[in-house]
């Protein structure tokens, strides 16, 4: 993943500054944000990569089955809606 080095700077710039400065989030947020429109890419952390797949594989069905499966249920923890949600919206980027 490559970032443009002006973008890093005003992230480092946001970072500097006092915790207590206003404004802080929103340089950090421009930043990243300046980032995503420059094609950079979703990070997943390793230890993360695969656990959805691997509960819809005990569960017997596909990921999207599963996901709908665990969004409609009223008792799935926030985690599990959380990682539902991400592969329902990740199936859509993949199509042009």
């Amino acid at each position: 993943m490559k970032y443009n080095d002006e973008i890093l700077n005003k992230i480092a710039q946001a970072y500097s500054k006092p915790a207590d400065e206003k404004g802080n989030l929103d340089n950090i947020m421009l930043g990243y944000l300046e980032m995503m429109k420059n094609g950079s890419k979703i990070h997943i952390k390793k230890k993360n990569r695969g656990k959805f797949t691997k509960s819809a594989n005990a569960a017997g069905k596909s990921v999207q089955e599963h996901a709908h499966d665990v969004m409609n249920n009223p008792n799935s923890t926030p985690l599990q809606r959380k990682r539902a949600n991400f592969a329902i919206q990740a199936k859509r980027w993949h199509k042009k």
